[in-house]
């Protein structure tokens, strides 16, 4: 009898393929907690939380994660066409985005931000992302 094996995903990895995607695009990736000086445009990446849906056998089955992702630009403009870049390269990964806060201006900083939050389930057992 074949025994079904039960694979897992942890933040750090939804993180490092998260960056790796966005990496492609012509603008500094970096994480929240970084000690780098902005750069801008920029995209921050922020811990993504992670919730247990479901286990069978002491066995994750399926997990959620939401992501938040900050755009930084010198202009509105800008950090909006940079979130319809991001959603062009995270649907692929089957992350839809749920939600958008509105965007902000740091007039001492002269930097537009908007914050795009994402979401995605964890397969294990299929060992895959799924919306």
């Amino acid at each position: 009898m074949e025994s079904n094996t039960v694979h897992n995903f942890t933040m750090k990895q939804l993180i490092d393929l998260v960056s790796q995607d966005l990496q492609s695009l012509a603008y500094k990736v970096m994480l929240s907690n970084s000690n780098e000086a902005i750069e801008l445009p920029a995209i921050i990446l922020e811990t993504p939380l992670e919730s247990v849906l479901k286990i069978s056998h002491s066995q994750i089955l399926l997990k959620k994660f939401q992501m938040t992702i900050q755009c930084l630009g010198e202009s509105k403009s800008k950090i909006i066409q940079m979130t319809d870049e991001i959603d062009k390269i995270l649907i692929k990964r089957n992350m839809k985005k749920i939600n958008t806060v509105p965007d902000t201006y740091d007039a001492t900083n002269q930097t537009y931000k908007i914050s795009l939050i994402y979401e995605v389930q964890y397969n294990g057992l299929t060992n895959s992302l799924q919306s």
